[in-house]
């Protein structure tokens, strides 16, 4: 029980310390120069055994980048990170680049992963001009600080790769006295001086920089941090001095000032030039300095175009790109366009099948139609070449007990006219004709009274009626007034009955040329119609509609 919980006390001991004394970044080592491929080392500190297959390096994320404050620029994906491996058998992060940096200011961050967590770290890099000619440089310092500036160059000779940041660091004559630091040589940056004298971390080196300027203005030409005067003892700042610019405004000021430097190199090299044509009247070797100067200046320029030239290669080769990557994404636009015109094109033709259907049964339904409104226009004109036969009719009036009755009380009419008119005929002849004439005139009304029944009749389908009914004289003969009345009003009823018989058949047609039209409101109101008029035959079959409608 207790070598257990020993042993398990030791296991989380040995997760802890893992934990927390994880992998982790060192230093930067710049060994690259403006106008460069760029070229640095950082150290790995805490590898733990580590493989180099084990440790990923690269270039943090826009997230990451944003997070810590720091703008992730285009130039800085062209960086590389790989893992290398010393002759001493530690392992460092190798920092390169595939094209010149034309930039001479680089703020980056570095993601690294292992297996057991993640690292970021933030590097602020300053890229110095690179230094040409060293040896041609040494004439033209003054006779009391030549001697210590060519010790101080070749002692730093062997130990540099390419020139870096720290080409002034072997300086130990007078490095740092008190609030001074002694005399500057042909090969100090401010850079390098600004690390040696800012008081500790919370400032930053551009900070440093621009104090160091500002309480030095005569060791800088035109005013410019990268043209540092040799021969000069600078006045080391206090940390108030460093603090009044904020580190964002620093580094924008570092930025414009090496921006003007880089203008300064395109347009030519006279602050140079003049620069040196002063410390060659203390030297009093004008001519060969001359010379040593035309030739720094052609193979500066030379290289400055060499990096020009590879800048714009870039550029195009981006520029390149980012055409093609448009001219494939319109090409896959264009083929989807395509496809859905080609779907378009099948559904509008679809969509025609469909309408010349349509419009093929629209003219079946409405041939139909007009077949069935023709057939109801002939309907009402058969019955009217059937003409009626008079002996029919008479044994219908001779049977029928309303015409007896009417004839009846018309011949007692008659007698009773008759006596009316014998005694009063010797009374008066007048009175006699007007009673005559009040006989005949109520006899009129009374035929007149039954004429509009036969109008309404005669409208509904019988015009073969209205010529009989015309060629009679009532006035002539009322019994014969009398029966043909009668005969007329059989005979309208018997035509009404097949009219009603033909409209309903006309309504059931009609109702199914409404359904098959999909009109379902139409053929019902007409299928209640015949429900209301129809005999039972029509009734039922407007009801069976009326069921397949519901």
């Amino acid at each position: 029980m207790i070598r257990s919980r020993l042993l398990l006390s030791a296991t989380l001991l040995t997760l802890y310390s893992t934990a927390a004394f994880g992998l982790g970044l060192g230093k930067l080592e710049l060994n690259s120069a403006l106008n460069q491929t760029f070229s640095a080392e950082i150290d790995l500190v805490n590898t733990g055994g580590l493989e180099p297959e084990e440790i990923v390096p690269a270039l943090a994320s826009l997230e990451d980048f944003e997070r810590y404050g720091v703008e992730r620029t285009y130039l800085l994906t062209d960086l590389r990170f790989e893992i290398r491996r010393h002759e001493s058998g530690e392992l460092y992060l190798e920092v390169i680049s595939k094209n010149p940096i034309q930039e001479p200011f680089l703020n980056f961050i570095v993601e690294v992963l292992w297996p057991n967590g993640k690292l970021l770290s933030e590097y602020t890099v300053l890229l110095d001009p690179p230094v040409f000619g060293e040896q041609g440089v040494a004439p033209i310092e003054p006779a009391t600080a030549a001697g210590s500036s060519r010790q101080s160059l070749s002692s730093s000779k062997p130990s540099r790769k390419a020139p870096s940041v720290s080409v002034a660091a072997p300086m130990t004559q007078r490095d740092v006295l008190d609030d001074e630091y002694g005399v500057t040589g042909p090969g100090d940056t401010l850079w390098t001086i600004a690390l040696k004298v800012r008081p500790n971390e919370s400032v930053t080196v551009q900070q440093t920089m621009l104090a160091l300027q500002r309480l030095n203005p005569d060791a800088f030409i035109n005013n410019n941090i990268n043209l540092l005067k040799a021969g000069h003892v600078l006045r080391i700042p206090t940390s108030g001095d460093i603090t009044e610019e904020t580190p964002s405004d620093a580094v924008s000021e570092v930025r414009m000032q090496h921006q003007e430097f880089e203008y300064y190199r395109s347009s030519g090299v006279a602050q140079l030039d003049a620069t040196r044509r002063q410390r060659s009247e203390v030297s009093g070797d004008s001519d060969a300095d001359d010379g040593e100067l035309k030739l720094l200046a052609a193979n500066r320029s030379s290289g400055q175009r060499a990096g020009d030239s590879d800048a714009r290669v870039s550029d195009i080769e981006n520029e390149l790109a980012i055409n093609r990557e448009d001219l494939d994404r319109v090409r896959r636009s264009n083929s989807e366009l395509n496809v859905r015109l080609d779907d378009l094109a099948g559904q509008i033709e679809t969509l025609n099948e469909i309408v010349k259907l349509k419009d093929d049964q629209l003219a079946a339904w409405r041939a139909e139609m007009q077949k069935v409104q023709d057939s109801s226009a002939k309907a009402p004109s058969a019955p009217t070449s059937a003409p009626v036969k008079p002996a029919q009719a008479e044994g219908s009036l001779l049977t029928n007990p309303f015409v007896l009755g009417g004839l009846l009380v018309l011949v007692i009419v008659g007698i009773v006219a008759g006596m009316v008119v014998m005694r009063k005929r010797k009374e008066s002849g007048d009175l006699v004709e007007e009673d005559f004439a009040e006989v005949s005139l109520q006899e009129e009304q009374d035929e007149e009274e039954e004429t509009p029944s036969e109008d309404s009749l005669e409208e509904e389908g019988d015009e073969s009626d209205e010529e009989s009914d015309d060629e009679l004289d009532l006035g002539d003969l009322d019994l014969e007034a009398d029966d043909d009345v009668d005969l007329d009003l059989d005979d309208d009823e018997d035509l009404g009955e097949l009219n009603l018989d033909e409209d309903a058949n006309s309504k059931l047609d009609l109702a199914r040329a409404y359904v098959d039209m999909g009109d379902n409101d139409g053929a019902r109101a007409l299928l209640n119609e015949v429900v209301l008029e129809g005999d039972a035959e029509q009734i039922q079959e407007a009801n069976e509609l009326l069921e397949k409608l519901d």
